[in-house]
């Protein structure tokens, strides 16, 4: 995600045929994309499978399983019904990050599955989320979310 140098104000931001240019100082921490709405139904519900971008500065002794821990320790306390489900690694802007299945309860009480890694270069932490209905949606989704995680690229801290 861009960043402002100091002074120089964050890059404009084009999305469809909105522009946002923030002033000097601010910076974007988070991105969310949103994939194709699988049925009518679904679309109905206002619900749209999603990948969600975040990052955060992290202390120097902190790791990318250090901070899986970490967060996955709060997801377990504050989301409702959430547990994990499987737990690998995936390859991501050159790193092996940890890569975590999870399911949760969602808004109105639908089940959602989500798929997690966590990524730590330069003392930046990145978590990766992508979120869609428990089951045939998800299973069918997954492949697709986890070359999204893959094709981050991180450049070099300035």
């Amino acid at each position: 995600m861009p960043e402002s140098k100091a002074g120089s104000g964050m890059p404009n931001f084009t999305l469809d045929k909105v522009t946002l240019s923030p002033p000097a100082g601010y910076r974007a921490k988070m991105l969310v994309i949103t994939g194709p709405r699988p049925d009518a139904k679904l679309y109905e519900q206002g619900f749209s499978p999603s990948v969600v971008l975040t990052r955060e500065r992290v202390a120097d002794s902190i790791d990318a399983e250090a901070y899986s821990r970490t967060q996955l320790g709060i997801l377990a306390q504050s989301v409702e019904g959430f547990r994990r489900t499987a737990n690998a690694t995936a390859r991501i802007a050159g790193m092996d990050c940890p890569l975590i299945d999870a399911q949760a309860q969602g808004p109105s009480g639908m089940l959602l599955a989500n798929l997690i890694a966590y990524c730590v270069k330069d003392h930046i932490a990145y978590t990766l989320t992508a979120t869609h209905l428990l089951g045939p949606h998800f299973k069918e989704a997954r492949s697709e979310f986890v070359q999204i995680f893959e094709s981050l690229a991180i450049g070099d801290a300035s």
